[in-house]
Protein backbone atom coordinates (compact mmCIF):
# COMPACT_ATOMS: atom_id res chain seq x y z
CA UNK A 1 0.00 0.00 0.00
CA UNK A 2 1.70 3.56 -1.15
CA UNK A 3 1.47 6.06 1.30
CA UNK A 4 0.95 9.69 0.22
CA UNK A 5 2.69 12.28 1.55
CA UNK A 6 1.10 16.02 2.39
CA UNK A 7 3.80 19.01 1.57
CA UNK A 8 5.11 20.95 4.32
CA UNK A 9 6.80 23.38 2.37
CA UNK A 10 6.41 25.28 -1.05
CA UNK A 11 9.63 23.11 -1.30
CA UNK A 12 7.87 19.95 -0.96
CA UNK A 13 4.95 20.65 -3.02
CA UNK A 14 6.93 21.76 -5.67
CA UNK A 15 8.91 18.45 -5.28
CA UNK A 16 5.90 16.38 -4.48
CA UNK A 17 4.04 17.88 -7.64
CA UNK A 18 6.45 17.68 -9.88
CA UNK A 19 7.02 13.90 -9.85
CA UNK A 20 4.54 12.78 -12.79
CA UNK A 21 5.01 15.94 -14.29
CA UNK A 22 6.62 15.83 -17.97
CA UNK A 23 7.70 19.71 -18.75
CA UNK A 24 9.60 20.38 -21.41
CA UNK A 25 13.32 22.42 -21.66
CA UNK A 26 11.73 24.12 -17.88
CA UNK A 27 13.69 24.53 -14.91
CA UNK A 28 13.74 25.65 -11.70
CA UNK A 29 15.87 27.25 -9.49
CA UNK A 30 15.25 28.80 -6.11
CA UNK A 31 16.79 29.22 -2.84
CA UNK A 32 16.32 25.64 -1.77
CA UNK A 33 16.62 24.67 -5.32
CA UNK A 34 16.48 22.11 -8.20
CA UNK A 35 17.75 21.36 -11.71
CA UNK A 36 16.05 19.45 -13.95
CA UNK A 37 17.11 16.43 -15.27
CA UNK A 38 15.80 13.76 -17.82
CA UNK A 39 14.46 10.44 -17.16
CA UNK A 40 12.63 8.32 -18.73
CA UNK A 41 9.25 6.96 -18.35
CA UNK A 42 6.38 4.96 -20.31
CA UNK A 43 4.34 8.22 -21.07
CA UNK A 44 6.92 10.45 -22.37
CA UNK A 45 10.45 10.45 -23.99
CA UNK A 46 11.62 12.96 -21.75
CA UNK A 47 10.64 12.98 -17.95
CA UNK A 48 12.17 16.30 -16.34
CA UNK A 49 12.95 14.71 -12.49
CA UNK A 50 13.99 17.30 -10.32
CA UNK A 51 18.17 17.62 -8.42
CA UNK A 52 18.54 19.59 -5.92
CA UNK A 53 21.33 22.68 -6.95
CA UNK A 54 21.72 26.17 -4.89
CA UNK A 55 20.50 28.95 -7.30
CA UNK A 56 17.54 31.76 -6.63
CA UNK A 57 16.14 32.10 -9.94
CA UNK A 58 13.89 30.80 -12.88
CA UNK A 59 14.70 29.22 -16.33
CA UNK A 60 12.13 28.61 -18.79
CA UNK A 61 14.47 26.97 -21.54
CA UNK A 62 18.30 26.36 -22.17
CA UNK A 63 20.08 29.68 -22.98
CA UNK A 64 17.47 31.74 -21.55
CA UNK A 65 18.81 34.90 -18.79
CA UNK A 66 17.15 33.39 -15.00
CA UNK A 67 14.65 35.52 -13.62
CA UNK A 68 15.44 35.92 -10.14
CA UNK A 69 12.59 35.40 -7.94
CA UNK A 70 12.35 38.89 -6.41
CA UNK A 71 12.00 40.45 -9.95
CA UNK A 72 9.31 37.58 -10.80
CA UNK A 73 6.93 38.91 -7.44
CA UNK A 74 7.71 42.11 -8.25
CA UNK A 75 6.13 41.43 -11.80
CA UNK A 76 2.86 39.64 -11.11
CA UNK A 77 2.34 42.00 -7.81
CA UNK A 78 2.26 45.03 -10.43
CA UNK A 79 0.30 43.79 -12.61
CA UNK A 80 -2.20 41.87 -10.52
CA UNK A 81 -2.06 45.14 -8.24
CA UNK A 82 -2.58 43.02 -5.71
CA UNK A 83 -0.44 41.30 -2.50
CA UNK A 84 1.10 37.81 -3.29
CA UNK A 85 2.56 35.34 -1.39
CA UNK A 86 6.00 34.57 -0.13
CA UNK A 87 5.90 31.83 -2.96
CA UNK A 88 4.20 33.15 -5.83
CA UNK A 89 6.50 32.09 -8.24
CA UNK A 90 6.62 28.30 -7.57
CA UNK A 91 3.06 28.53 -7.59
CA UNK A 92 3.28 30.12 -11.19
CA UNK A 93 5.86 27.48 -12.27
CA UNK A 94 3.32 24.87 -10.80
CA UNK A 95 0.46 26.02 -12.79
CA UNK A 96 2.72 26.77 -15.96
CA UNK A 97 3.96 23.11 -16.13
CA UNK A 98 0.65 21.32 -15.76
CA UNK A 99 -0.92 23.53 -18.33
CA UNK A 100 2.12 22.59 -20.63
CA UNK A 101 1.77 18.69 -19.25
CA UNK A 102 -2.37 18.98 -20.31
CA UNK A 103 -1.42 20.76 -23.39
CA UNK A 104 0.89 18.34 -24.88
CA UNK A 105 -1.37 15.12 -23.84
CA UNK A 106 -4.85 16.36 -25.77
CA UNK A 107 -1.98 17.58 -28.58
CA UNK A 108 -0.61 13.68 -28.49
CA UNK A 109 -4.32 12.48 -28.62
CA UNK A 110 -5.55 14.58 -31.12
CA UNK A 111 -2.41 13.86 -33.27
CA UNK A 112 -3.29 10.38 -32.95
CA UNK A 113 -6.90 10.58 -33.86
CA UNK A 114 -5.84 12.34 -36.92
CA UNK A 115 -3.64 9.65 -37.95
CA UNK A 116 -0.35 11.82 -37.58
CA UNK A 117 3.09 10.53 -36.39
CA UNK A 118 3.47 12.71 -34.39
CA UNK A 119 2.69 15.88 -32.16
CA UNK A 120 2.47 18.55 -35.03
CA UNK A 121 1.86 22.46 -34.78
CA UNK A 122 -1.54 22.00 -36.24
CA UNK A 123 -2.16 19.67 -33.28
CA UNK A 124 -1.27 21.59 -31.11
CA UNK A 125 -3.56 24.63 -31.86
CA UNK A 126 -6.10 22.57 -32.45
CA UNK A 127 -6.59 21.44 -28.92
CA UNK A 128 -4.76 25.55 -27.45
CA UNK A 129 -8.59 26.88 -26.91
CA UNK A 130 -9.58 23.91 -24.72
CA UNK A 131 -6.74 23.70 -22.75
CA UNK A 132 -7.18 27.95 -21.80
CA UNK A 133 -10.33 27.60 -20.87
CA UNK A 134 -9.81 24.77 -18.20
CA UNK A 135 -6.52 26.64 -16.74
CA UNK A 136 -8.76 30.35 -17.07
CA UNK A 137 -8.88 31.42 -13.50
Amino acid sequence: MATTQSPTSATDALELSTRHLAPSSLEVNKFASFEVETASIPWSSSYQSLKYRPRDAIRMAPGQKLYPRATVKKIVKAHSNCNVSKNVDVTIFLDYVLFMQTLMKEATIEAKQGGERGVTARSVRKVTADALAKFKG
